[in-house]
């Protein structure tokens, strides 16, 4: 109780930081995105994105023993790692990748002895120290393994941990994570050190839900070099962090997700405000990216792209369009400094290949490389997308 008691002054302290509205340096002024710069009309939703694409490239990650995956949940790529979650014979792993494909480790195990996580609420690695943190929300533990996936210690959480739905490390010290959307839980953001220790607010949460816990997004904010990028319920605002306070990075005028002037009504339901706002047209962000040139923010039925060196961007609605060139980029799951990355498995990447037979289409080169094991079997494949300059 004490962490929600801290974090709860945070809030009136925080708030009362930014409500001073001090100005802001020139290299922290917001951009504004209006329909001057981001293209949403027909043409652009009917085009194929692989036009944007510079170059790709694929990894597959290695299947070989251990390795080779179950029934995959999830794959994240951080820095130049990548962590993905299976199950396999009734239990869930946490595998550990170079972001060559190569098998580096199985970090930790389900269950409930010394140096086991029971549920894994949330977890990172930190790329500063070649650690893996795992936060257990069931018993309130944190696990910290080593990238050999040997146990290294591990430390009681706040009461509240089962809420966390993700978590980053911004440095070597400093984590940043998001919590769920939940009945009695004011905080949508928070700071912390590795022990959990030390929390600071950095955004309250302004919805409930009553009926249980849930993601307000998918992938909820970035951190892309130390910079951060927070999305927030129901707000055209996406915020960035500096100096202990947010501070507008990016305000929406085109693709937004409430009406122009719409105030949320502290504490109101999230899933009903937002069934209301989607029978009106409107669309909650999923998932936030951002790479040297790009910025990626994703929709429920499409995704919007911003380039950052030309200051121009368009919005694209999501299509399953075969071509001979490449699978196109979407349903992005990660980013390195010049590309977004997305993740196939086995299943996917064989039915992406026979729709290209039923379709006599004949795949380029390349494209022939990425599809000419594909069997259904096997472990995901990862897809590198740099993008050309709008």
């Amino acid at each position: 109780m004490n962490f929600l008691i801290l974090l709860l002054l945070s809030v009136f302290w925080g708030s009362n930081s930014f409500a001073e509205n001090k100005k802001l340096p020139r290299t922290l002024q917001p951009i504004v995105l209006d329909s001057l710069k981001i293209r949403n009309d027909a043409k652009m939703n009917r085009m194929d994105l692989s036009e944007l694409v510079e170059k790709w490239s694929f990894i597959r990650l290695e299947a070989a023993g251990i390795a080779c995956a179950g029934e995959i949940r999830l794959v994240n790529v951080i820095d130049d790692y990548v962590l993905l979650e299976d199950i396999k014979d009734g239990k869930v792993r946490i595998l550990l990748y170079s972001i060559s494909g190569k098998f580096i480790a199985q970090i930790g195990e389900q269950g409930e002895g010394q140096g086991m996580y029971q549920y894994a609420t949330a977890y990172t690695l930190n790329p500063f120290t070649k650690q893996v943190l795992v936060l257990d929300g069931k018993r309130n533990l944190r696990h910290v393994y080593n990238f050999e996936g040997k146990h290294l210690e591990s430390g009681d959480l706040p009461e509240f941990s089962f809420m966390i739905s993700d978590i980053r490390f911004v440095n070597k010290d400093v984590l940043l994570g998001s919590n769920k959307v939940m009945l009695d839980n004011p905080i949508a953001y928070f700071m912390t050190d590795i022990k959990f220790s030390q929390q600071q607010l950095v955004a309250p949460l302004n919805v409930t839900w009553s009926a249980g816990a849930i993601s307000f997004a998918s992938q909820a904010f970035s951190v892309f070099k130390g910079d951060i990028s927070l999305l927030r319920p129901f707000c055209d605002t996406i915020f960035g962090y500096s100096e202990n306070r947010l501070y507008p990075k990016v305000v929406l005028q085109t693709k937004n997700s409430v009406p122009r002037g719409y105030a949320i009504i502290p504490g109101c339901d999230y899933m009903q405000t937002r069934h209301r706002l989607e029978i009106g047209g409107f669309e909650e962000k999923s998932r936030i990216f951002e790479t040297n040139n790009y910025l990626w923010i994703e929709y429920q039925t499409g995704h919007l792209l911003y380039n950052k060196t030309t200051d121009k961007g368009l919005y694209h609605l999501n299509q399953t369009l075969y071509t001979a060139k490449m699978i196109p980029p979407q349903n992005i799951i990660g980013q390195t400094e010049n590309s977004f990355v997305v993740s196939l498995t086995a299943a996917e990447l064989f039915a992406w290949k026979q729709q290209l037979i039923q379709q006599h289409i004949t795949p380029a080169k390349q494209f022939q490389k990425l599809l000419k094991d594909a069997d259904g079997t096997g472990n995901p494949v990862l897809i590198f997308y740099t993008l050309k300059d709008l």
